[in-house]
């Protein structure tokens, strides 16, 4: 959470962060600036200090609304110097000393964000000049950010929330236009033809365009033994087939903000028998790792709970057999917010082991996959650890194996 900045700094003794980037795909900025409409940073984030945001006169409403100091670049001699100082580096390196001089950077930097290398190389070695000591990510440990961003406040539970319920709607859509469309010879069509897997995918980019998010083009929705791989996205020329299992594993974001991720598992009209055991074996894994989350509870035993469903059954597991690529082989689960991949982990590995602590939000995913059965199964949720430290599921939308075709 925002509150904890200033402890974890301490914790570091970090005495200035500097959040350094253009905003695209850069959740520490997102992060510091609550999501503001501005281009780029940076923000430099003073222990015990509101942070101060250098913005553009142009995006005085989105500096605004970030809940930062902000001082004009302007204010501070920016704009003349990258007007008159004809190489690009040079001027990095005189407006990276004008921000030090005037904002007062002194002490002990850690940087956050997201640069070029090259002209980051140029940033640190003008701080290293000055009066400040560079303070690097320890190997054991993930930036200030990273970890702040570990638990989310009420207000980023509601942002997550909301995706997720229309997240919930759009997917809930798309399955049911599925289920009314026409059945061919086992192969789903309406008025303009055979349904692709490429038209789903393109009716799902529609409906994420008028909810303002996206999916960034990577919806997986993968039948057969496309499935069986976990990560496949499917074959978007595959015209859509009953009574094959399918895996649509649907995760927006709303734009440049937060995210969720769900997956659901069914075949249209009938599914096979072997299918529906798999489907029931990989439920039953889900409720035994939902039944040991809570706060305090440690994210390994999460897994270790699913994996002891699926090897009782006979299949390999991640942790029965970590050079598997059949049976259920990989972690749990992932914290997401302003990524879709945070901490906490919820695998085997050692570098990743916590304890779950109130707010955290993250998925639970378990899944069985078998290429030469012809298909896999995943189901999984968001779920978030309340201020009580109870287990809350933010995903409302039904699991079932089967969907019956309204038409036939």
């Amino acid at each position: 959470m925002r509150s904890d900045i200033d402890r974890l700094m301490a914790e570091e003794g970090v005495d200035v962060l500097l959040v350094v980037g253009p905003s695209e795909a850069n959740a520490d900025l997102a992060f510091i600036t609550r999501g503001a409409s501005v281009s780029g940073g940076p923000v430099v984030k003073k222990r015990g200090c509101v942070p101060i945001l250098l913005y553009h006169p142009m995006e005085i409403e989105g500096a605004r609304a970030s809940g930062c100091e902000i001082v004009s670049v302007k204010d501070v001699g920016l704009d003349d110097i990258l007007r008159e100082t004809p190489d690009r580096f040079h001027a990095l390196v005189l407006a990276t000393s004008r921000i030090v001089e005037r904002l007062g950077i002194r002490g002990r930097v850690q940087f956050a964000g997201r640069a070029d290398p090259s002209v980051f190389h140029h940033l640190v070695a003008e701080l290293v000049r000055g009066h400040t000591e560079i303070v690097p990510v320890r190997p054991a440990r993930e930036g200030l950010l990273v970890r702040a961003r570990l638990t989310k406040d009420e207000d980023e539970v509601a942002r997550i929330r909301e995706v997720g319920r229309r997240a919930c709607r759009i997917l809930g859509a798309t399955i049911e236009w599925l289920a009314g469309l026409r059945a061919r010879g086992g192969e789903l069509a309406d008025g303009a033809g055979p349904v692709t897997i490429g038209r789903v995918k393109a009716r799902l980019r529609s409906a994420l365009a008028e909810e303002g998010m996206t999916d960034h083009g990577h919806t997986i929705f993968a039948q057969g033994s496309d499935g069986a791989h976990a990560h496949s996205r499917g074959n978007d020329s595959q015209v859509v087939k009953t009574g094959v299992p399918i895996v649509f594993d649907f995760f927006p974001q709303e734009l440049g903000g937060y995210w969720f991720d769900m997956t659901r598992t069914f075949c249209l009209g009938s599914a096979p028998r072997e299918f529906l055991a798999h489907f029931d074996l990989v439920r039953r894994a889900f409720d035994a790792a939902l039944a040991t989350i809570g706060a305090g509870a440690e994210t390994r035993a999460a897994h270790e709970a699913a994996c002891q469903v699926f090897e009782d059954a006979g299949h390999p597991t991640q942790r029965s057999d970590p050079k598997s690529n059949v049976g259920y082989h990989h972690s749990l689960g992932h914290g997401i917010g302003l990524d879709i991949h945070e901490d906490p982990v919820l695998g085997l590995a050692k570098s990743a082991l916590c304890s779950f602590e109130p707010g955290m939000v993250f998925t639970v995913e378990p899944g069985l996959y078998y290429p030469e059965k012809g298909f896999g199964v995943r189901i999984e949720d968001v779920v978030r650890i309340d201020v009580s430290g109870r287990l809350e599921n933010l995903t409302d939308y039904p699991v079932e194996p089967v969907v019956p075709l309204s038409r036939s």
